[in-house]
């Protein structure tokens, strides 16, 4: 029965308690936080009858030192039980892993894309610089005095942003097993959930490298992680492969549709137009259900041009409004220009199927059939406002920023709110 032996305004620490000396301690990452009763690996732990020790942060905070301190001197006495101490996690609960590996007097630690530090002036890394706290993160980067124990970890070379740690971590001169997962990306620890592997990782004898690469082969084969991250990898040099990857993959059930393998079919085929001059897989847009817009664009409506001197289009694919060009939803049938009439009304386009109405859904910009019962409020409108448009969703204007990207964001109108009419032959001259 899983009982908390400490716990206090950043950490929860939980015990479960299980057969024979050895005890596995494992930390949650950023997306599995403290519930109060379930702790981060425990179905393969309870499931192997081990004596488990699960501490979970309770905000994407990288377990402070103080509070870990003190929890370590709760549970003194079940660590002095054991014999044999593995300590496990994966990228936050990794980095924790591999930080308090001495403090928890680790025989082995098995960390899945860690991070060195999320310290702005220690490293740079968008996904994780904004969480450090000046306050609860002090002294945040792992030191070669933190580390105990046969440590291994698991990432993924190619990926250079997990690999910026990986690197720094093995060049403090700490004895480290690496042991790659090429192509997962950050998804080892998604990848890896199994029974199997967590036995490989426990077991008292030495862990075999052999016996781990054959498990990974296998986990690879079933992870839907790991196929749309390889897929992902492939859609920047070898986008006819990765297309090929997921129709297959679709075919035989190991992925669905989702937006990440929207988002890498959008990149293939622009990268097919680049590289052949014409795009051929559009089975992959009908097996998805994706609206193909008309070869022949309508030039009695006016496209909208941003602040950039771009246009606004909507990709069908990603199912949302980007920034791009007239020369490229002329060649890209998946991408539908957005125009509108005089005056106000609701954004729509016109594709193979006939026009259909815009709306947000689930931080998606989905399609509804003119004339279909619809019974939503977040219709998506446009605005004139003297020389210059306005597009809206509920209570949020369309920003298209400098970045590329294109957002419901803001509430008050700026220059990147605004937008402006131009004929789609003006237009193409322009670009």
């Amino acid at each position: 029965m899983n009982k908390i032996v400490y716990e206090d305004t950043h950490i929860q620490v939980i015990h479960s308690p299980g057969a024979g000396k050895s005890v596995v301690i494992t930390f949650g990452d950023m997306f599995y936080l403290a519930n109060g009763s379930t702790f981060f690996a425990e179905a393969p732990a309870k499931k192997l009858n081990l004596s488990a020790i699960g501490f979970m942060a309770k905000t994407r905070n990288w377990y402070p030192q103080e509070s870990v301190r003190k929890a370590i001197v709760k549970i003194a006495d079940i660590l002095a039980q054991s014999d044999f101490r593995v300590v496990y996690g994966g990228s936050m609960g990794g980095y924790a892993a591999l930080k308090f590996s001495r403090l928890l007097g680790a025989d082995r630690v098995y960390s899945l894309v860690p991070q060195f530090s999320i310290a702005p002036n220690e490293i740079c890394d968008h996904r994780y610089n904004s969480y450090f706290n000046e306050n609860s993160n002090i002294d945040n980067a792992i030191t070669y005095q933190d580390l105990a124990g046969d440590i291994y970890i698991t990432h993924d070379p190619v990926f250079h942003l997990d690999h910026q740690h990986v690197d720094k971590i093995s060049r403090l001169g700490y004895p480290i097993t690496l042991i790659p997962l090429r192509f997962s990306i950050h998804g080892a620890t998604t990848i890896l959930a199994s029974t199997s592997f967590f036995d490989a990782i426990i077991c008292g004898d030495r862990i075999s490298k052999r016996n781990l690469l054959c498990i990974f082969k296998e986990r690879k084969r079933v992870s839907r992680s790991y196929i749309e991250g390889l897929a992902e990898y492939l859609s920047h040099k070898k986008p006819r492969t990765a297309l090929r990857l997921i129709s297959n993959s679709i075919a035989n059930g190991l992925i669905v549709d989702n937006a990440r393998i929207r988002n890498t079919i959008s990149i293939c085929l622009k990268k097919h137009h680049l590289n052949t001059g014409s795009i051929e897989e559009f089975e992959y847009l009908l097996a998805l259900g994706v609206k193909r817009s008309h070869s022949d664009l309508n030039v009695d409506r006016p496209a909208l041009k941003t602040a950039h001197n771009t246009i606004l289009a909507y990709d069908s694919i990603t199912r949302e409004i980007i920034q791009t060009t007239i020369d490229w939803t002329r060649q890209l049938v998946f991408l539908h220009p957005l125009s509108i009439n005089e005056g106000s009304g609701l954004l729509s386009i016109t594709g193979d199927t006939g026009t259909s109405i815009l709306v947000t859904r689930n931080n998606e910009v989905r399609t509804v059939i003119e004339g279909s019962e619809y019974h939503a409020t977040n219709y998506i409108v446009y605005r004139k406002n003297n020389d210059y448009y306005t597009i809206s969703s509920a209570t949020k204007h369309l920003s298209a920023m400098s970045n590329g990207k294109c957002a419901f964001s803001v509430e008050h109108v700026r220059a990147w709110e605004k937008f402006y009419p131009a004929s789609f032959s003006s237009t193409l001259q322009h670009f």
